[in-house]
């Protein structure tokens, strides 16, 4: 009779853990849930940091007339999410080396690749250059404060 209840109170004791371990997982999977839709409502970078690295290094007498962000969200068969962030610039120019310059500094910046020239012509005054920039931003880039002395 002893071991009979030994063996009961041990069952309840098992059906208890196993029922708590199932309702600690399931707490968690509705925690990564709810983690997962909040990320759809979020920017991978933020767009102040996008911002002032498209403004940072803009070369003097050059101006951006309109800039475009195309944000491109595609579930991977992992349950994952791609996102794709491409940029498009437009601006004006005094001449092509300023457009190069401009190019060279996005392409060092640490938060953008696949830097392209679209294109670049004259503009309507016959003295400036009209130019468009596609671009990529980097979703992996981390925001760090450093300390300016």
């Amino acid at each position: 009779m002893k071991n009979k209840e030994s063996v009961a109170t041990k069952w309840d004791d098992a059906n208890g853990r196993v029922y708590a371990y199932v309702r600690i997982q399931k707490e968690l999977q509705d925690a990564i849930d709810e983690i997962k839709l909040i990320e759809q409502f979020t920017d991978g970078v933020p767009r102040s940091l996008i911002l002032w690295e498209l403004t940072q290094t803009l070369p003097e007498k050059t101006r951006l007339d309109d800039v475009r962000l195309e944000t491109r969200r595609r579930v991977t068969e992992q349950d994952g999410t791609d996102i794709t962030e491409t940029i498009m610039v437009l601006g004006v120019a005094p001449n092509d080396s300023s457009i190069s310059s401009y190019i060279d500094n996005l392409t060092s910046a640490p938060c953008f690749s696949d830097v392209t020239l679209m294109y670049a012509h004259l503009g309507k005054d016959g003295t400036s250059r009209n130019f468009s920039i596609q671009l990529s931003v980097h979703s992996s880039t981390q925001l760090s404060m450093e300390d300016a002395q």
